[in-house]
């Protein structure tokens, strides 16, 4: 059974496995941040989908290189980890009201 989430608890779900990448990154362990990157591609894949989200799949699409810069040897985006964990605290917080 497929249950159908809605883009706000997919985009929490999103800060948290960029948390999760930024974490195993921390600690050097880059197979584990490499699999939280899919799962947040994954993710990423059902947001871009959503009917909601027509006309706004450019801010998904480098949503999504940005995330990926994160495991990048050089970052091509002078975006810090805290900065990205204030872009999804929003998201996070709309899903627990």
């Amino acid at each position: 059974m497929s249950t159908v989430r809605s883009t706000r608890f997919l985009m929490a779900n999103l800060g948290s496995e960029v948390s999760r990448i930024l974490n195993w990154k921390e600690k050097g362990d880059m197979e584990m941040a490499r699999k939280c990157l899919g799962r947040a591609e994954s993710i990423l894949e059902q947001i871009v989908s959503a009917p909601e989200m027509k006309g706004r799949s450019e801010e998904i699409v480098l949503l999504k290189d940005v995330i990926r810069d994160l495991l990048r040897q050089k970052s091509a985006y002078s975006i810090n980890g805290h900065q990205l964990k204030e872009y999804f605290l929003p998201f996070a917080s709309r899903i627990l009201v």
